[in-house]
């Protein structure tokens, strides 16, 4: 017991010692430019949402109502700011068919079956459509977590099928990737210094959404140089000088992966690793900005493939069978089969759909995406 007490006592030490923290997290687009430039200095995108009055009666019922999560959905557009005056793009979600099937317990926690038919369609500001997906009829399991009600795991999955319809558009149009990250920060000054403009010059990564990526990159390079200026900052308290040295590399290599320059930010992983004193409770932001990187070195490869592909994908012309309401439990066709003995059927055939792809939104299991 005494161990454990001393462990303790020691990792909150550590944890209020360090001068330095992380600031608010802040979404933006990458570095990486767009297939299509066309609309690469968009500014402001309008989204509006166009249910079926199946899901939002469905919504309404659970207690539940979708304007109440635009950020969620913000998130999946980074760079870009939510604007219903003079949007440079606008944005359609249609859910066209929705269907609640069944509840069911998987691994003792809560799990449902929706149906969904859905599209996305953008727009420019003259009203030309400049990208379309679609998801055909298709229900899936839902896992959530115990807390979260029916109706909350419906967002989700609305959520969901939002990011997957309109990811490609991303790539397209828009700077990628979206990358989530914190800036660092002087909890506290170290006395008789000279850094109040620390904490002021990282005000620049909170206020880079609406900017496109020459504004970007002429709004960091002056800050750059100020924390280039702080590398090798110097002063008696040891512990004082490891922080303002760790918020000087971190800050300088992620500018420099925010404007595009990822070999100058690798070479400071190195000195950057050295400094950082993560306490035992502390979330640790080099891996953090490692998958950042990665993630960045990844999206380049993935653009080249998709430049074969049309951003408008034609509507599909669904026959009798596929617009029929009980399209998410079952298929009905006409034809002939054969069964396993060879013996041959003529007449009207059902599929029934028993199995759906399970999506899962638990945050506590390994397995779980998690949710945005």
């Amino acid at each position: 017991m005494k161990k454990i007490i001393l462990f303790l006592l020691l990792s909150t030490t550590t944890l209020f010692a360090q001068k330095r923290q992380a600031s608010a997290d802040f979404i933006t687009s990458g570095p990486i430019a767009p297939i299509i430039d066309k609309y690469m200095n968009a500014k402001r995108f309008s989204l509006k949402f166009n249910f079926t009055s199946d899901l939002s009666g469905f919504l309404s019922k659970n207690g539940e109502n979708i304007e109440n999560y635009p950020k969620y959905f913000n998130k999946s557009i980074a760079g870009l700011q939510y604007s219903l005056e003079q949007p440079d793009l606008q944005i359609e979600y249609n859910i066209t068919k929705f269907k609640y099937i069944e509840s069911r317990v998987e691994n003792k926690l809560p799990a449902h079956i929706f149906g969904f038919e859905a599209n996305v369609q953008i727009f420019d500001n003259e009203r030309n459509l400049i990208y379309s997906r679609y998801l055909t009829p298709r229900s899936n399991l839902f896992l959530d977590d115990a807390e979260t009600k029916m109706g909350s795991t419906a967002i989700w999955a609305i959520i969901h099928h939002f990011n997957n319809l309109i990811s490609d558009f991303n790539k397209y149009y828009l700077w990628q990737p979206t990358i989530l990250a914190n800036s660092m920060q002087l909890a506290k000054l170290p006395k008789n210094s000279d850094l109040t403009d620390v904490n002021l010059s990282t005000a620049i990564f909170l206020n880079i959404s609406g900017m496109n990526h020459a504004e970007r990159e002429n709004a960091f390079t002056p800050a750059i140089e100020y924390w280039k200026g702080l590398l090798n900052y110097n002063t008696k308290d040891d512990s004082d000088k490891k922080d303002i040295n760790f918020i000087s590399y971190y800050n300088t290599a992620l500018g420099y992966v925010l404007i595009g320059k990822i070999d100058e930010a690798e070479k400071l992983m190195p000195l950057l690793k050295e400094y950082n004193r993560k306490s035992f409770y502390e979330i640790d932001y080099v891996k953090n900005l490692e998958k950042i990187i990665k993630s960045v070195k990844d999206t380049q490869e993935t653009v080249k493939e998709l430049g074969s592909i049309s951003p408008i994908e034609e509507n599909p012309n669904f026959d009798s069978n596929q617009q029929a309401n009980n399209i998410f439990e079952y298929m009905e066709f006409s034809g002939s089969g054969m069964d396993q003995k060879g013996v041959t059927y003529d007449g009207i055939f059902r599929i029934i759909l028993e199995d759906p792809i399970k999506i899962n939104f638990r945050t506590k299991e390994e397995s779980s995406p998690a949710k945005l």
